[in-house]
């Protein structure tokens, strides 16, 4: 068109279309501000070996539908994947449960829920109005340890039942964000995730390949984040690290598109925290619990032999030399937790029953070779050991990483650790020298169980697939003499998922090699020599009714007498 006044007019219509283009994309840039923090506090959970499978997902996708759409509902879910390392990842749940009753902070944040505030008893939230009807009393919020934001629940998920409601002025707004409100709620902290629905049972598994391949020296090939650089120097492929897109990169891109607006982020630094609360760097801790595959102690499976190829160890009442040469307990296993809780109702405490174990195989080696000279006659007493300072590190309970996982909306974590003791004990006088040990490999599975009704319960079952025993080769001078050595590993687990809050349970395993050397007619210490073995109740469970002017007859049962 040649026209002038109409080049003119057009050209002023095509400024406005862009002036309202800009003004448009602006809008979107500052909606997409708005949901930075929503975005960032979706990728803190960090499942368990990085399985999105584990991630909290929305309850009513697994529920049935019933025909009024209201009240309690059967929902369940089961997955097994197999990991690129060549593990096994399990997870089925089932719960009986109205979602239209509970609010999860992990899987609405995403729609705009967000937690502006929270302290002990009460939460100040901001809810869009589709999710207004979580606030009143009765209803159920449940978030992370890595998106709650509860200063007083550091390391903890919350639990929490709204019992109060109050309407919140909400501050002004552009016009195009979506309508929210902001309420403050008194709540109840529950002590765990038992308590928030009727019925809710769980399994899982973790399974590596080293546990799998039964022999006594399998090559370690879990992945568990701290041996990445040994995986990758064997020519092991591993799954590479995902490109992190950071939120503030995409709304970098968003504002190029925009004229007038700086693309310039003044230095701003993602992956750390938003709100003081959310955590999103990225790191290696959620496959740490992975190494539950290869642990133990003096086995360095790296070069796959012993750390320390001998220790000297100082023996009270004695002179000379003991050695333990090339002593070592490694461990390859999976771990597995079954849970299983009834809530009656809000005046009567959940019944629980779970079981944490262990499942795999491991092998134990220990010499003993000595030349000693015992400087008295008087006897050390067998129960009066005395500990090898060589294990001191491992005395204290060492705990991996927490297994986090969540069953639908409800996030769950448990946290295993390990625990090593050694004592050694001598009796009687001795003077020249002697060597006896062992070596040998077997199946392990140690498990722990809890039952609200009944107390916690042990069980240890394992099979010696292949022993070899060096028996007591000795030349000495004595009359009677016995040297003993007892091993003590103890399996820990520490959770939220019992009766009680950040509870520690454990079960310990006493494997133990002896020898004795007497004349004849001296006689020995005796192989029945024993403790008395005092056993008294200290808690009673599963009472149906609590009158304090009520008398109980308290029954024991203990190693098949009562």
């Amino acid at each position: 068109n040649s026209n002038p006044c109409c080049r003119s007019l057009n050209n002023g219509s095509n400024t406005k279309q862009r002036a309202v283009g800009q003004q448009s994309m602006s809008r979107m840039l500052a909606w997409h501000l708005a949901l930075l923090p929503i975005f960032t506090g979706e990728a803190g959970f960090h499942p368990f070996a990085g399985v999105e499978e584990l991630k909290p997902q929305r309850l009513e996708d697994f529920c049935e539908h019933p025909a009024s759409g209201k009240g309690l509902r059967w929902c369940q879910h089961s997955f097994r994947k197999r990991l690129e390392d060549g593990g096994d990842v399990e997870l089925s749940w089932r719960m009986k449960a109205d979602p239209e009753s509970i609010l999860s902070l992990d899987t609405e944040a995403e729609q705009g829920v967000r937690v502006l505030k929270c302290d002990p008893g009460q939460l100040e939230l901001e809810l869009p109005v589709s999710h207004a009807r979580h606030a009143a009393p009765g209803q159920m919020v449940v978030g992370s340890r890595f998106v709650h934001g509860c200063g007083h629940l550091p390391d903890r998920h919350m639990y929490s039942r709204v019992t109060k409601v109050q309407q919140l002025p909400v501050r002004a707004r552009e016009p195009w964000l979506p309508r929210v409100q902001r309420v403050w709620l008194a709540t109840e902290e529950l002590p765990n995730f038992a308590h928030v629905v009727p019925f809710m049972t769980f399994s899982f598994s973790y399974m590596p390949e080293e546990a799998r391949n039964v022999v006594p020296d399998p090559e370690m090939v879990t992945d568990y984040g701290l041996n990445r650089d040994i995986l990758k120097s064997r020519g092991r492929k591993l799954k590479e690290e995902e490109e992190d897109i950071s939120p503030m990169q995409v709304l970098k891109d968003i504002a190029s598109e925009v004229n007038g607006v700086e693309v310039e982020d003044g230095g701003f630094k993602h992956g750390g925290s938003s709100g003081g609360s959310i955590n999103t760097q990225n790191g290696i801790l959620n496959f740490v619990p992975k190494q539950v595959s290869n642990f133990g102690w003096n086995w360095d499976f790296f070069m796959n032999t012993t750390e320390a190829p001998s220790f000297n160890i100082t023996v009270p009442g004695g002179r000379g030399v003991l050695k333990l040469q090339k002593p070592f307990i490694k461990i390859h296993s999976g771990i597995f937790l079954n849970f299983t809780s009834l809530f009656e109702g809000l005046t009567k405490v959940p019944k629980v029953k779970w079981t944490a174990g262990l499942k795999g195989h491991g092998k134990l080696q220990a010499r003993v070779q000595g030349a000693l000279n015992t400087t008295g006659s008087a006897d050390v007493n067998p129960f009066h050991e005395f500990h090898l300072d060589m294990i001191d590190k491992l005395r204290a309970p060492q705990w991996f990483e927490k297994i986090e996982f969540a069953a639908a909306h409800m996030p769950v974590s448990f946290q295993p650790g390990f625990q090593f003791k050694a004592k050694m004990y001598h009796a009687g006088t001795f003077h020249g020298a002697m060597v006896f040990g062992i070596d040998t490999h077997g199946m392990l599975n140690p498990t722990l169980s809890f039952d609200s009704l009944k107390g916690l319960d042990l069980n240890v079952k394992g099979d010696l697939i292949n022993t070899t025993i060096i028996p007591p080769f000795w030349m000495i001078f004595t009359k009677r003499f016995e040297m003993g050595i007892q091993l003590m590993p103890a399996l820990l687990v520490k959770g939220d998922f019992g009766e009680e809050e950040k509870a520690t349970v454990g079960v310990e395993f006493r494997p133990y090699l002896n020898f004795s050397v007497s004349r004849a007619g001296e006689g020995g210490y005796g192989g029945d020599e024993m403790k008395t073995l005092t056993v008294y109740p200290f808690r009673a469970m599963g009472l149906k009714d609590q009158e304090f002017n009520k008398k109980y007859k308290v029954k024991i049962q203990v190693l098949d007498r009562e």
